[in-house]
């Protein structure tokens, strides 16, 4: 009885270190105030293979997933292979049916997409050959069976492996690679204003000054409005340093597009690159996995082995600038983008550990308190 008193007290003991030292270096328990999200998997993409670096958005309340890249089976003997096919999943009486609804102008994968009210807007990306500076519009024809695009201004430079978000109706493109080298990161800020398509004049990419952020790729953009301005967060990713090393990324920044200020934040708990993120609250943010980096440089070594991305999601307060626990999530897929549709966020498809994708779409819903 002695015995197992001592042990158990060692355990409460032990428990309350690791506490503290999450409290030291900022990073916190999962807090219980934040609402809980309930993950299920909507039907499956029609490519067994799934993508990496789709275009996805929605429109007309059905969801689109256009392009993107993965590699045939077996992945390790085969090399990546570029998509143009779109497809689009409608929901009626809670029955979800995919269709395929056409092919992209080429094909592309890791631009930037954000929904807009006109339908998907598709920024930059890259081939096997080269990066595109092309902006255009997916949208569903008027039988809603059918995709229609748009040509919009193209952005001032070609970058792929970049971020996205829409604030106040106006798009914001930021970081990214002018080419294929890691090196070509960038540290590059463009605006576009919606509001201003009537005015052709000025209807077009405005470059902003630089982030003071280091220049990166593969990080993550969130949108976030609370109750009194609107702020965009810049979080994670990775670049090549002056030691030409790959240099994995866990700072976070804060933009204000009134003032046009950035500041510094609480670095992330670990790497989150390439993973996606949504505003939970008008407080909160999560960023829904993403790669550490650990495995970075032992894909080729392990290949099949590789264990997969960690499921680990993370929570970060606005107002204490403080980072917590979120849970987990079923399965990480990073490289991919984070759909609002019906309620929910949509994770469709993505990379799970490398040349890897999942066609799996994950769906994740803010519980209430009697659930």
């Amino acid at each position: 009885m002695l015995q197992r008193r001592k042990s158990h007290l060692f355990h409460r003991l032990l428990s309350l270190a690791l506490l503290l030292i999450g409290l030291n270096s900022g990073m916190q328990a999962q807090d219980p105030a934040l609402p809980k999200m309930k993950w299920t998997e909507l039907p499956s993409l029609p490519n067994d293979l799934g993508v990496a670096g789709p275009f996805a958005g929605v429109h007309q309340d059905a969801l689109i997933v256009a392009g993107g890249a993965n590699f045939p089976k077996p992945v390790w003997e085969n090399d990546k292979q570029w998509l143009d096919d779109v497809y689009i999943l409608r929901r009626s009486d809670q029955q979800y049916q995919w269709s395929r609804a056409g092919k992209l102008p080429r094909r592309i994968a890791y631009g930037c997409s954000v929904t807009i009210d006109e339908g998907v807007l598709c920024m930059g990306g890259a081939d096997a050959e080269q990066h595109f500076a092309d902006v255009f519009l997916i949208r569903l024809d008027e039988k809603g069976t059918g995709v229609v695009f748009e040509s919009f201004p193209p952005l001032p430079q070609a970058c792929a492996y970049g971020a996205a978000t829409i604030s106040n109706h106006v798009v914001y493109f930021v970081g990214g690679q002018t080419d294929s080298a890691l090196q070509s990161a960038s540290q590059n800020v463009w605006a576009f204003d919606l509001k201003k398509r009537a005015k052709s004049a000025e209807y077009s990419w405005e470059t902003l000054a630089p982030m003071p952020a280091s220049n990166r790729a593969f990080h993550i953009l969130i949108s976030s409005a609370d109750a009194t301005d609107e702020s965009i967060f810049l979080i994670s990713g990775r670049r090549q340093n002056d030691q030409d090393e790959v240099e994995f990324l866990r700072d976070t920044w804060q933009y204000r597009p009134r003032d046009a200020t950035w500041d510094r934040c609480a670095d992330a708990p670990k790497c989150l690159m390439a993973g996606v993120g949504v505003a939970l609250s008008s407080n909160d943010l999560v960023v829904l996995g993403g790669a550490d980096g650990t495995l970075f440089h032992r894909g080729d070594e392990l290949k099949n082995r590789h264990p997969g991305f960690p499921k680990k999601t993370y929570a970060y307060d606005m107002r204490l600038d403080r980072w917590s626990d979120y849970g987990s999530i079923p399965a990480n897929h990073v490289t991919t983008v984070a759909v609002q549709w019906n309620g929910a966020t949509v994770i469709p498809s993505g990379e799970i550990r490398p040349r890897v994708r999942s066609p799996k779409i994950l769906s994740g819903s803010i519980q209430s308190i009697a659930e």
